[in-house]
């Protein structure tokens, strides 16, 4: 299905895509602050909430499967997050992007962001991480 709802996805990953300029953060900054982020020695759980790598190139498994590796000494057990080529991106539907945020809703109305504004807006991207408490 070219445009899926949420509800017609089946098995899937729930994941965010980041979009990142090189010159200002590098991908191995990227994978360093995603190993804190989560457990990366447990077993996931289901498919839909698992913690996972997707890379898009050579370059990005070389240096994610680096860093897991490199993380693994250091910790001196398995990492057990799995590390997969990105096949299809879906973004989620209007009401699932800027979460956060979007449960203040009299906040969203003073943005006066267009749903598909408020996907884009870095402004929301932020204030959305700050209601998060990232």
């Amino acid at each position: 299905k070219k445009a899926p709802s949420y509800h017609d996805m089946g098995d899937h990953t729930e994941s965010f895509d980041i979009l990142f300029d090189p010159a200002q953060i590098t991908y191995e900054d990227l994978l360093a602050k995603f190993w804190t982020e989560h457990s990366p020695t447990r077993s996931g759980g289901s498919t839909q909430y698992m913690s996972a790598i997707w890379y898009r190139n050579a370059k990005q498994k070389k240096a994610a499967n680096a860093s897991a590796r490199d993380l693994a000494k250091k910790l001196g057990k398995p990492v057990k997050t799995p590390i997969r080529p990105i096949t299809i991106f879906t973004d989620a539907e209007d009401y699932h992007q800027k979460w956060y945020l979007r449960r203040k809703a009299p906040l969203v109305k003073a943005l006066g962001l267009s749903d598909k504004k408020m996907k884009e807006s870095t402004l929301a991207a932020r204030m959305n991480g700050l209601m998060s408490g990232r």
